[in-house]
């Protein structure tokens, strides 16, 4: 169930008129059509229908009136679809943009962006999988300096263990460089 019908109002509002001005148009387009069918009859002749045309005028004038609310409800719900997921997009991008890949954008099956939104998943997942590598590699080297610092204090010093050690850091360092590559960052 939504919380929050106002999403991005700015947004949602331009929205919404483009799509009541939308109805709106077809709406006076089929009002006048068949207001001037009417018209055409009395213009034939048959003047006793006059009151018949002004009383129809009247029922027609009420059923555009509750068709124009409907309309303007209609598009509110519908800008809704729009301006709700890109405020949820909004967010999750403001977190990623922090550092913040914990966080998928959440949107119904029903709403527009699926597609789009679904691609931004993808990339935050494998944006989450790389921040994972890397700080897995960071951890493991900050572990291997410890190490070779003890190795470096103690009275006898093992050249087979510093050099071990320093091989694993340079694989580390290494695998992070090709993780690196993955991404263009100029």
């Amino acid at each position: 169930m939504r919380k929050k019908y106002i999403n991005q109002s700015s947004f949602q509002f331009r929205y919404a008129v483009f799509l009541f001005l939308l109805m709106l148009v077809i709406t006076l387009f089929v009002s006048l059509s068949v207001f001037f069918t009417l018209w055409i009859e009395l213009l034939k002749g048959e003047f006793f229908f006059e009151e018949l045309i002004v009383k129809t005028g009247k029922l027609v004038a009420g059923k555009i009136g509750v068709l124009l609310i409907f309309e303007a409800i209609l598009c509110f719900l519908l800008s809704h679809r729009i301006a709700g997921p890109i405020s949820r997009i909004e967010k999750v991008v403001g977190l990623i943009r922090q550092g913040d890949f914990s966080r998928n954008i959440q949107i119904r099956k029903t709403d527009e962006l699926n597609e789009f939104v679904g691609k931004i998943n993808r990339l935050v997942d494998v944006l989450r999988e790389q921040s994972k590598k890397e700080k897995n590699l960071m951890d493991s080297l900050d572990e291997k300096m410890k190490i070779l610092n003890e190795f470096l204090t103690e009275e006898k010093i093992d050249n087979k263990k510093i050099i071990m050690l320093q091989e694993e850091i340079e694989e580390n360092i290494n695998r992070l460089k090709e993780g690196k590559e993955n991404f263009k960052l100029e």
